[in-house]
């Protein structure tokens, strides 16, 4: 048997616990990355017969998405609620 490490906000793990820790700064689930995942504007409006859709509700367009983790977050990113 083999310790392995596990991303605090996601599936990923390793072996490594540096590239491990490494990975949870920039992980896209992470709160403090700001980015859709953790975002409460990410909706999921898709259906059990066609699967997941996930939308964004302040309409960040695609072509946005794809420089909000490399650029400091969204600028319209909101804690999803704790309720």
């Amino acid at each position: 048997m083999e310790q392995v490490w596990k991303c605090e906000f996601c599936h990923h793990f390793n072996v490594d616990a540096e590239e491990v820790k490494a990975h949870e700064k920039t992980c896209s689930f992470n709160p403090a990355v700001k980015a859709c995942w953790s975002c409460k504007h990410n909706v999921d409006e898709g259906m059990p017969i066609s699967g997941s859709m996930y939308v964004c509700q302040v309409d960040v367009g695609w072509d946005e998405k794809d420089d909000i983790e490399s650029d400091g977050g969204c600028k319209k990113w909101e804690a999803e609620d704790e309720s």
